[in-house]
């Protein structure tokens, strides 16, 4: 039993040391995120209809949410979240 619990140990420390020399290749896979976070047009609600539209611009491709808080600045409802850029996520519009 101890055999065996040795065994996938040193697996175990295998595949750590295999995933940590691979990490340097899953860079090209990475998310493309600027550290800006600046607005360049501010937010603005729009309803037409039973639809409200948010929209707004970032000064770069960088990491946004969009959620409602009540009058103390709680957050009621998420509404969205993602990295914008050319893979954005739905609601966002890509590469805006």
């Amino acid at each position: 039993m101890r055999r065996a619990s040795l065994t996938h140990a040193f697996a175990l420390c295998v595949l750590l040391a295999a995933s940590a020399a691979n990490a340097s290749d899953l860079e090209e896979f990475r998310v493309k995120r600027r550290e800006v976070f600046e607005f360049t047009a501010r937010p603005t609600v729009t309803r037409k209809g039973d639809r409200v539209t948010v929209s707004f611009a970032a000064k770069d491709y960088c990491d946004v949410t969009v959620a409602i808080e009540d009058a103390k600045g709680k957050v009621i409802r998420h509404l969205a979240s993602g990295v914008l850029g050319k893979n954005a996520p739905p609601p966002f519009q890509k590469s805006t």
